[in-house]
């Protein structure tokens, strides 16, 4: 006879190992419909392993449900990488292991839902029926389900009979799919695990995403955003802020190269000696180590899959989370150079990050003070008799997400050492700018007169800083020249100061050591009148306190002051030294009556 204990033991001692192991649960139990057809185990690729290991480490870190914090996650992603299948399949996991549980899918259009739909019951018609069957014992591993009005599966005992219902009810857990446009989606529900499809395409994703969002749990929820780009919109505005850690989002970006199947082979080794690549070509080879092959696809991807447009390529299959966006606009900035600095520095700050804090005054003298929340990024202290420079521009209030901005460098070099960024009322903007120049050797001020500007400069005066950059203003009435502070961005003056800084990215972007910068720059456009502009719901006072930076270093020393040697005691001689030390009898005499002895 069968050793049913034996059995169970084994039963219990698999399914806790399935439920631990994510990924061994997608390849054991799931199956998916490949790109030819076929339904195959569920092997998950590289990409889709990240996103596993993410919810692994989470369950692990916070192993009490009831108080692990809700996760959650962004992701920008490349066309089928298989983000959204490895998503549904997590909930599916999460679902069979749990019982009344809500996972949601928020589709942005009917033919995706009626996918994902697909994708869930295939998972379900293909899972293992038992774990173990034999004539003395079964162990049931397929939960019961319910027939469902819609879209959706419903694991719960099926049977019409009441008391069989309440003997056996079942998970109690639903898997349900919606589209963006039904407006009363998860009213009714508390959504524990939620995936935003798309929400680049959804017509109106705030106000959708905030809604739903109000019927995710505090703890023990997973929440999934992921989308294509598509332009500056406020799936972009969500990904910048998780980046800057202003949402408590993880994120993960795959570019498209990372993606095993994106090679095209050539047909023949005479084909590819025939392959020249372009000047871009080279340039994102050297930026990203890429093969031949892969820029092959890359090249043919372009041509039969995007229109010929590499605009739609970059948005469709990102190299990177900046470019991925840009659909629009003519760039200001060289943008290849701007990803090169952007990656070295990446690599450089996981190393060694710069310093983070914020400038106060102790013991007589302005400090730097070290903080992780604090507003201020040193990416080099100030050095004794060295002259700094600060640009700023002023935010035009504090309601419309605007930032002030202080950016400093090195006047001998022109390189950016610090930076300082926060929301704040102008006036008081100026004392922390006073703070920053006082800790840089009593740095020149150069801030935007225009606007806000008024006020910050005054603010400057009146607490005694008058070290600031002048402006020369003709009087037609007087036919005289007049001087006075702060720097006025005019049209002409605009295109001055982004020339200038135009020409620091082209030759000496090496002087620029700030992500927040570089990555502004990459949305600075000329637009339809040829303005340059940050494009729309990006920011842009970075770039334009760095350019005013610039422009004000003519008006600082643009050399070190040498400092004093400290008197060297050890070289110093006593008088009474040379008298005793002498054996010259009228040299001795001439010593005492100098120095004062008998």
């Amino acid at each position: 006879m069968t050793d049913i204990k034996k059995l169970k033991e084994e039963c219990i001692e698999k399914l806790q190992i399935l439920n631990d192991d994510i990924e061994q649960y997608l390849a054991v139990c799931l199956k998916i419909r490949d790109k030819s057809g076929n339904i195959i185990p569920f092997i998950a690729n590289d990409p889709q392993k990240a996103v596993i290991k993410l919810v692994e480490e989470w369950k692990k870190q916070y192993p009490d449900e009831k108080t692990r914090p809700t996760l959650f996650i962004i992701i920008l992603k490349a066309r089928q990488i298989g983000f959204s299948t490895v998503i549904e399949s997590i909930f599916f996991h999460e679902l069979h292991f749990n019982a009344n549980k809500v996972a949601m899918v928020i589709s942005y259009d009917e033919p995706s839902a009626q996918n994902i739909n697909d994708m869930s019951d295939r998972f379900y018609q293909h899972l293992p029926q038992y774990l173990v069957r034999t004539k003395d014992f079964e162990f049931k591993f397929r939960p019961e389900r319910r027939p469902s009005r819609g879209k959706g599966i419903l694991f719960e005992n099926p049977s019409n009979s009441r008391t069989e219902f309440e003997k056996n009810p079942g998970l109690q857990s639903k898997f349900l799919i919606e589209t963006a446009g039904n407006a009363n989606a998860g009213s009714s529900f508390t959504i524990n695990y939620l995936h935003i499809s798309e929400l680049s395409k959804w017509p109106d994703a705030k106000t959708t995403l905030t809604s739903l969002l109000q019927a995710v749990p505090q703890y023990g929820g997973i929440v999934v955003i992921e989308s294509t780009a598509k332009g500056i919109e406020y799936f972009h505005k969500l990904w910048e802020e998780a980046k800057r850690g202003e949402i408590n989002y993880h994120t993960i970006f795959v570019p498209w190269f990372e993606h095993k199947e994106y090679t095209k082979p050539f047909d023949s080794e005479f084909e590819k000696e025939k392959f020249v690549m372009t000047e871009k070509e080279k340039e994102i080879q050297k930026l990203y180590n890429l093969t031949l092959e892969q820029l092959n696809w890359r090249r043919d991807a372009i041509k039969t899959k995007c229109q010929n447009d590499e605009d739609i390529f970059c948005q469709e299959y990102p190299q990177d989370d900046n470019t991925a966006f840009l659909t629009s606009g003519r760039p200001v900035y060289d943008r290849m150079k701007i990803q090169a600095r952007i990656k070295c520095l990446t690599d450089l700050y996981k190393e060694k990050p710069p310093d983070v804090g914020y400038i106060d005054y102790a013991d007589g003298q302005y400090k730097f003070i070290p903080d992780p929340f604090g507003t201020v990024i040193i990416y080099k202290h100030p050095e004794k008799g060295v002259p700094y420079v600060i640009g700023g521009d002023i935010a035009e209030g504090l309601t419309n997400g605007d930032w002030s901005v202080s950016q400093v460098c090195d006047n001998t070099t022109g390189m950016q050492v610090a930076k300082q960024r926060l929301h704040i009322h102008p006036d008081l903007f100026a004392l922390e700018q006073i703070k920053l120049a006082r800790y840089y050797n009593e740095a020149l001020i150069g801030d935007e007169v225009n606007n806000h500007g008024h006020v910050t400069i005054t603010a400057l005066q009146r607490n005694l800083y008058y070290k600031q950059y002048k402006r020369e203003i003709f009087d037609n009435i007087s036919k005289t020249t007049t001087q006075k502070f702060g720097f006025d961005t005019k049209e002409q003056s605009r295109q001055r100061i982004i020339d200038r800084s135009r020409a620091i990215v082209r030759d000496e972007i090496n002087l620029i050591n700030d992500l927040d910068t570089l990555n502004e720059m990459m949305t600075f456009i000329y637009d339809e009148q040829g303005k340059e502009i940050g494009e729309s719901d990006c920011f842009d006072d970075c770039v334009l306190s760095f350019s005013i930076m610039h422009e004000a270093r003519s008006q600082q020393r643009a050399y070190a002051k040498e400092q004093p040697k400290p008197f060297d005691d050890t070289k110093y001689v006593h008088p009474s030294v040379l008298i005793d030390s002498t054996t010259n009898p009228q040299l001795k005499k001439y010593y005492r009556k100098i120095y004062g002895r008998k």
